[in-house]
């Protein structure tokens, strides 16, 4: 079994959208407490993605090699 690529992943889910960090509600940028100055999140590294696409396919491809072992097919290396 060969796994997709992130493209034809990608191409495949068009809907698949990014994890938007609820801490900085996807701005990237955090108001400090201390002293209400803006600065980045540190939940998401200032992305304001808490997954992006490629981590939810990676996740997804190790999902789907766990399941096709279960059933005994050989997988292939991701590409």
């Amino acid at each position: 079994m060969k796994p997709m690529t992130y493209e034809e992943w990608i191409a495949a889910n068009p809907d698949v959208e990014p994890v938007i960090c609820e801490e900085c509600g996807g701005e990237g940028n955090v108001e400090r407490e201390c002293c209400g100055h803006f600065g980045r999140c540190s939940e998401c590294g200032g992305t304001g993605e808490y997954k992006n696409l490629r981590t939810i396919y990676r996740e997804q491809l190790k999902e789907d090699r766990e399941r096709a072992e279960r059933f005994g097919l050989a997988v292939e290396a991701a590409p």
